[in-house]
């Protein structure tokens, strides 16, 4: 079992993509773990970035993205 806190004000977060939540996503090395119940836990992340963003957002590392 990990133990941090992922409500930690110093924790750098990101926008989840799997949930739609913003700075929802801690990352531990190549690791997600979204404050969502049931969302990205422990799992193995991508990060996806697209030039209007302002920083990357996160899902698990296997989704394809399509964007319209």
């Amino acid at each position: 079992m990990l133990a941090f806190d992922l409500h930690r004000e110093e924790a750098e977060r990101y926008d989840c993509m799997e949930c739609g939540n913003s700075q929802s996503v801690y990352i531990m090395g190549d690791r997600g773990f979204c404050s969502t119940p049931g969302c990205l836990s422990n799992d193995p992340i991508q990060f996806v970035y697209l030039p209007h963003w302002r920083k990357p957002k996160t899902c698990h590392a296997d989704r394809e993205i399509t964007l319209e």
